[in-house]
C-alpha cells in the first residue's frame, strides 16, 4: 500500500490507528474498502482500534482490538467483500493462484492477472476443488 494512502487513513481516522508501528500490508485496490470500514467503525462510537491489517489467503484481514460485536460484524463484511475486489486495482476480482504450483492465493481482476502473467509470474484462476 502506498505510504501516502497509509498516512491519509491514519490522519483521517486517528482513533483506529493508535499504534504508530501498525503495518498495513494490502494492495492499493482495497484502500476504498478499508476506508469504508474505517468510516463505519467510527460511526459506532465505541473503543475499537486496528491491531493488524493485511492480506491473507487472498482476502483482507483487519484484526481489531476492543470488545464490540457490531465492530466485528463490520470487519467480517469487509473481509467478505474483499474476496470480490481486485487487491491491486479495485476492479471486480476473483480468486487466483500465484507462483510455481499456485503457492499464493490472491484476489485479482482479469487485467491484473494478465499483467502479472506477462511479467513472468505464473498466475492462473483458482478453479477450486469442486471443478474437477
Amino acid at each position: 500500500m502506498h505510504r501516502w494512502l497509509k498516512a491519509h487513513l491514519k490522519t483521517t481516522f486517528p482513533a483506529l490507528f493508535i499504534d504508530d508501528a501498525l503495518e498495513i500490508s494490502i494492495g492499493n485496490g482495497w484502500v476504498p474498502l478499508l476506508h469504508r470500514l474505517c468510516f463505519a467503525l467510527t460511526r459506532l462510537d465505541c473503543p475499537v482500534a486496528f491491531g493488524q491489517i493485511k492480506e491473507k489467503f487472498g482476502g483482507l484481514r483487519a484484526y481489531l482490538v476492543g470488545e464490540q460485536a457490531a465492530a466485528y460484524e463490520l470487519e467480517g463484511h469487509a473481509e467478505l467483500e474483499s474476496d470480490l475486489v481486485c487487491e491491486q486495482c479495485g476492479e471486480d476480482g476473483r480468486a487466483a493462484l500465484d507462483g510455481p504450483g499456485g503457492l499464493w492465493l490472491l484476489t485479482l481482476c482479469v487485467d491484473c492477472l494478465d499483467a502479472g502473467s506477462t511479467d513472468g509470474r505464473q498466475r492462473v484462476w483458482d478453479v477450486g476443488e469442486d471443478s474437477a
